[in-house]
């Protein structure tokens, strides 16, 4: 350790800070965008007929849904559709529900060793057992160590929700955080708090970092088009449809 790799730590954390600061809620936060309008994520009633041809649905069925999915019911999935996601973002990360514990990797290592089929096909598809025990261990250090970058964030109280106009962005941290370590570095009065606040510091960054990364991933694989198709779905079921070459008739079951 060196004056040279805190200085280029610092450097690195101010830049970052610089790049990814958003102001909301009269704080600054290090934030990701998940403002969910926009073409990708919005569907009119336009879009309704080219969905149920991809669906295969006969021209009937087209009818039925293309009159019950108007703009109307639409935005209303949209908005219901929005909540969702938000809780499924939050309780992912504030509640660990995207981290299996280490617990549950133990088993599931365990189980390969006495030459028992794992819960993930592509393992049990390898013939080496080392090469499976290899595959689960690295998976379950990948969770170990993302489930320490959520308590580091949920320590500085981050991941704390969503701020801003439509609730479009998602704080991860306050750079007030990030800020403050820089300065505890900056004025630690001996070399062995430098140290301890360098590593504080650097734990927190590779932290905010994560977090960004991962979300930002989550948010693109966000899509309003598969909700639209599970509704589509779920009216037919909710529907017996009797068709015929002049008519529908239907009754809710």
């Amino acid at each position: 350790m060196n004056n040279k790799l805190i200085l280029k730590l610092t450097k690195n954390v101010e830049n970052f800070i610089e790049n990814e600061k958003h102001y909301g809620d009269h704080h600054s936060y290090i934030a990701c965008n998940v403002k969910m309008h926009g073409n990708k994520h919005y569907i009119s009633e336009a879009d309704i007929i080219p969905i149920c041809k991809e669906l295969k649905l006969s021209k009937p069925k087209q009818e039925y849904i293309n009159n019950l999915f108007n703009d109307e019911k639409i935005n209303d999935i949209f908005y219901c559709w929005l909540e969702q996601e938000a809780r499924y973002l939050q309780d992912d990360f504030f509640e660990k529900c995207c981290i299996s514990s280490s617990e549950y990797w133990d088993n599931e290592i365990k189980n390969t060793q006495r030459g028992k089929n794992c819960s993930y096909p592509a393992i049990n598809d390898i013939k080496e057992l080392d090469k499976k025990i290899h595959e689960l261990t690295k998976w379950k250090n990948k969770d170990i160590k993302e489930g320490q970058y959520i308590d580091i964030l949920k320590h500085c109280n981050g991941l704390s929700g969503f701020f801003g106009r439509s609730s479009g962005w998602y704080a991860i941290l306050e750079v007030n955080r990030l800020e403050n370590m820089i300065d505890e570095i900056e004025n630690a009065d001996n070399w062995e708090d430098k140290i301890y606040f360098y590593n504080q510091l650097k734990d927190l960054y590779n932290a905010c970092q994560w977090a960004l990364k991962t979300i930002t991933v989550m948010h693109k694989g966000m899509d309003l088009k598969n909700e639209i198709e599970y509704r589509i779905e779920d009216a037919l079921q909710e529907t017996a449809f009797i068709e015929d070459a002049s008519a529908i008739t239907y009754a809710i079951s």
